[in-house]
């Protein structure tokens, strides 16, 4: 639980105070978070990693009133996102099957560039008026359905 807390959380906190001072002057200056999907819906089988993305939900928008009127502050809540690292991971082929079927509302899992162009967007003067604000990058996923489709 603590590595997966240094790694997602406590690194973001750092870079984001070193990085602090330089951003103060630019115009439109920001810091954006790679969030997960995992820290807003129960994540049993990932408890560490979800937890320690909750609290960098947390650092966020605290970070966000900190830095009010200096640095945006925002975050992307990604879904799953297939990578050829999940097999490097030691997910077995059975689970990275089932994760190429998500159920999202666009019927895909991510791609890495669905993820570069929302943080492209928050890091852009096109959301210049957005900031302690989470996105939500996951095809339309976290529905639960109790009755089939």
């Amino acid at each position: 639980m603590i590595d997966s807390y240094r790694l997602n959380t406590i690194s973001a906190y750092r870079m984001s105070c070193a990085c602090a001072p330089y951003l103060f002057k630019p115009k439109n200056a920001t810091i954006t978070n790679s969030g997960s999907f995992s820290s807003a819906v129960p994540a049993y089988d990932i408890l560490a990693y979800g937890t320690a993305k909750a609290a960098l939900n947390q650092l966020m928008v605290s970070m966000a009133h900190a830095l009010a009127k200096k640095v945006r502050v925002n975050s992307i809540l990604i879904g799953t996102v297939i990578t050829e690292g999940y097999a490097s991971a030691g997910i077995d082929e059975a689970t990275q099957k089932r994760m190429m079927s998500p159920d999202t509302l666009t019927g895909r899992p991510g791609r890495p560039e669905d993820c570069a162009n929302a943080m492209l967007w928050l890091c852009s003067p096109a959301s210049s008026w957005v900031s302690g604000q989470t996105i939500n990058v996951h095809g339309g996923g976290g529905v639960v359905r109790l009755f089939g489709h």
